[in-house]
């Protein structure tokens, strides 16, 4: 059973965005400095872990128990165009992703990502705001060929939020090596 989040509540939260960031794009690599996603968010922010641990369901024993997930997790849903409704979880360990209550990926040890090509994505989000573009993001699959649109879409997003701009350009090569496939 989900807890069921104001979506309001969660996006005004100082560093949410960047936190989300950190955690939802398990493959992107920045090979030439040899810096994961999360590597280049800790090593230039800093967050209040108590709030995040809080909205994760965070407690000691929770990987042991029941490795990272809880029975009840923070969720928001995201309205999507075309009548679709996406959903996340957020568990300790893992952040997963439903569209029309089907799960459709997640981003945890297990992750399974690139599943929404980038057309539909352009399509789901088009009439969306920043922040909510962002919270589907990390299923899309790119194709070689797609880069540098998908780019230009990135690039976009992530200008938008609480990014550092000598983090900016990293950070977005970063997500798109995550979602080519």
């Amino acid at each position: 059973m989900r807890n069921i989040v104001n979506i309001g509540e969660v996006i005004c939260k100082k560093d949410f965005f960047v936190w989300f960031i950190m955690n939802c794009f398990p493959e992107g690599l920045d090979e030439e400095n040899d810096m994961s996603i999360y590597d280049v968010i800790e090593e230039n922010y800093s967050f209040d872990m108590d709030w995040f641990n809080q909205f994760t369901n965070y407690y000691d024993g929770v990987f042991e128990e029941n490795d990272g997930y809880v029975d009840n997790p923070n969720s928001i849903i995201v309205p999507l165009n075309n009548h679709h409704e996406l959903i996340i979880e957020f568990h300790p360990g893992d952040v997963i992703f439903f569209m029309n209550n089907l799960k459709i990926g997640c981003t945890g040890p297990h992750y399974s990502i690139r599943v929404i090509p980038i057309d539909e994505y352009i399509e789901l989000t088009k009439d969306l705001c920043y922040e909510n573009k962002l919270f589907l993001l990390p299923m899309v699959e790119v194709k070689e060929y797609e880069e540098t649109k998908f780019r230009e879409i990135v690039g976009l997003i992530i200008s938008n939020f609480n990014i550092k701009k000598s983090c900016e350009k990293q950070i977005v090569e970063i997500i798109i090596n995550n979602c080519l496939s």
